[in-house]
Order: C-alpha cells, then sequence, then structure tokens
C-alpha cells in the first residue's frame, strides 16, 4: 500500500470515534415482548457505566394502527417486528460519537437505545388478540422495563446529574407519550436529577 494511501487511512480510523453498544435481554420483565412475542432488548454503553450523564434514545420506524396494517408491516419486514439478537452495536457519527469536537453535547454520556419492535409509537399496553392480528402491542410496558432495568442496574443511578430523552420519527412520539412517566421513574430515585426530553 502506498504510504500516502496507509497514512490517510490511518489518520481517517484515527478520527472516527465511536460507541460500543452491548444487548441486554429484558428477560426479567414479561411484558416487555415485541409484536412476535419475543423479548425486548435495550443496548448500553458498557465503558459508560459510572457515567453521571445519560443519554436515552428512542428508535424510529413507522408504526401500525389496525389489524391489516400490522400483518403487511411484520410480513414484509419481519426484522421490525421483532427483538434484534445481536450482541453488541457499533453506533458512530453525531450524538453516537465520543469525539467532543463532531459530539459537543454528548460525547461523555452514558448511551443507552431502546430498539422499536412494538410498532404502537412507543407507547402501547394492548396484548395479543384478533383485533390485533396476533401481535403485541406492549411499546409502554418495553419502557417501563428499560428504565426499571437501569434504576436496578446502574451502580450510580442516584449520583446522576442528568438524563436526556431524545427520539427520532416513532421514537420522538415515544419521547412525547413517555417523558413524564420516564423522568418520575428517576426522580423517585434521585430528586436532583436534571431530565430533559427533547
Amino acid at each position: 500500500m502506498p504510504p500516502k494511501v496507509l497514512l490517510a487511512l490511518l489518520i481517517f480510523v484515527a478520527t472516527c470515534s465511536s460507541t460500543r453498544l452491548v444487548r441486554r435481554e429484558l428477560v426479567d420483565y414479561p411484558l416487555a415482548v415485541c409484536n412476535d412475542g419475543t423479548q425486548a432488548a435495550y443496548y448500553y454503553s458498557e465503558h459508560d457505566q459510572h457515567a453521571d450523564h445519560v443519554l436515552i434514545f428512542l428508535q424510529g420506524g413507522g408504526s401500525c394502527y389496525s389489524a391489516e396494517s400490522c400483518a403487511a408491516r411484520c410480513s414484509s419486514n419481519p426484522h421490525i417486528c421483532s427483538a434484534d439478537q445481536e450482541e453488541h452495536k457499533e453506533l458512530t457519527k453525531t450524538i453516537w460519537s465520543d469525539d467532543p469536537t463532531e459530539n459537543p453535547p454528548f460525547h461523555d454520556f452514558g448511551k443507552v437505545t431502546i430498539d422499536y419492535c412494538s410498532s404502537d409509537l412507543h407507547s402501547g399496553t394492548r396484548g395479543s388478540s384478533d383485533d390485533t392480528n396476533g401481535y403485541f402491542m406492549h411499546g409502554r410496558h418495553i419502557i417501563e422495563a428499560v428504565m426499571d432495568d437501569i434504576i436496578k442496574r446502574k451502580p450510580n443511578v442516584d449520583q446522576i446529574k442528568q438524563l436526556v430523552f431524545m427520539g427520532t420519527s416513532a421514537g420522538g412520539f415515544g419521547i412525547d407519550f413517555n417523558c413524564d412517566f420516564m423522568a418520575d421513574k428517576f426522580l423517585a430515585v434521585n430528586k436532583d436529577i436534571d431530565v430533559r426530553c427533547i
């Protein structure tokens, strides 16, 4: 490989900053299931477990509103109605970057992403039935399970200074529908926490 190409490659690799997120399945929470009944999961940045600033991101991806639309959604894209089985994710750029130049507000935050597999704007509590074509709409149960699991497992939850909830598309609606609920969960164990929903 020519020296200039090698140098350019090394500079590129050195300037790419990513966050490695590890999968945690919500096995202790029986209501936290995806459309197809698989156990939901979330991903967290393992090396930031003691971070006193935390970003929780709700993934987007549309929704369905009837038995027919849910059947069409889940049959044409089964992966969006089922739990993600990847053991870890490497997320780069913008809010996931650890580089303070690329990501000034969140580079040093602990990061969590909640995969979207409930097709209900992260807000449903409806069980499987003929009316849902056999699909579970348990987005709110998944959100509650993730909040409870973080509170249970994060060593310094009572010392978190700032907690930011963010989402895009369906995740943005999920933030709107669940902001107060999520904030109250954390304020119950840390009354001084600064909670933001954006």
